[in-house]
């Protein structure tokens, strides 16, 4: 079977939910990535749901295979224009907003 890893690039309410949520159903938390700017939310999230925790949008979306852009709306355009090219370079991406533009 194969087990995707899947990153969140933003670590806030809504990602902890989908989070807690998929660790619920079984996803182990060790196939799991969140990016943040606060180091507070990556520290409480390591902490409570023990998933890998980055600053940096770029290494969660190198290590994994699913990217979740969980990001307030005002800052979607800017972190998914950001992480767009990154995203463009992975083998078989997935990525809805790239094959638009």
């Amino acid at each position: 079977m194969n087990i995707q890893k899947i990153g969140f690039i933003g670590g806030g309410n809504m990602a902890s939910s989908l989070i807690s949520g998929l660790i619920a159903s079984g996803h182990s938390p060790q196939h799991l990535w969140v990016s943040d700017i606060n180091p507070d939310t990556l520290t409480a999230l390591a902490k409570n749901l023990n998933v890998h925790t980055s600053a940096s949008n770029d290494t969660v979306i190198n290590e994994v295979d699913v990217i979740v852009l969980a990001v307030k709306p005002q800052t979607l355009s800017t972190v998914a224009k950001s992480t767009a090219p990154l995203i463009r370079q992975k083998k078989n991406a997935g990525c809805f907003y790239c094959r638009r533009h």
